[in-house]
């Protein structure tokens, strides 16, 4: 049951840096974009949005870990009784 904490917690790790290098890169596209006199929609999208989900997904797979682990580890374990 660690070993799938583990990658649980090392996906929300790698989803976190994901999303950090993306709001780095968010706020160097509107710093860009206000200097330029674009409005900040039609220069950089919805990349935020993509930042924003990016940061739930590994919130929940950070906090949920052990949860998550544990209910896989149930469901295995109901699995081997049954077969």
């Amino acid at each position: 049951m660690k070993c799938v904490e583990r990658i649980i917690l090392t996906a929300g790790f790698i989803l976190a840096f994901a999303a950090g290098l993306s709001l780095l890169f968010c706020v160097i596209l509107v710093g860009s974009a206000v200097s330029k006199g674009y409005t900040v929609l039609q220069f950089v999208g919805y990349w935020p949005l993509f930042t924003v989900v990016l940061l739930v997904m590994s919130g929940l797979l950070l906090l949920g870990a052990p949860h998550l682990a544990r209910a896989i580890g149930k469901k295995k374990t109901d699995e081997e009784n049954l077969g």
